[in-house]
């Protein structure tokens, strides 16, 4: 958030030891508090072109739908 955004997203994060999941991380500031929300997604062994996109497109979709800061977990369980 210290360069401007208000919402930063990150899709996917594996962690050492957790090799059958991801973590799908947000945070959204508004005014000076910001919350943060983790969802864990199970880990598919393939490869999948296009992924990325289509992430992106469902996150901004239903961040219209859903435009207030504490609905942030909603969109990414929506994603």
């Amino acid at each position: 958030h210290e360069r401007g955004p208000h919402t930063v997203v990150i899709t996917s994060i594996a962690l050492p030891g957790r090799d059958d999941e991801l973590l799908m991380l947000a945070s959204r500031r508004d005014g000076a508090a910001s919350r943060q929300w983790a969802l864990r997604l199970p880990r598919l062994r393939q490869d999948f072109t296009g992924t990325g996109d289509l992430t992106a497109a469902l996150l901004l979709a239903w961040m219209q739908r859903l435009p207030r800061a504490e609905q942030l977990g909603e969109v990414l369980e929506r994603v």
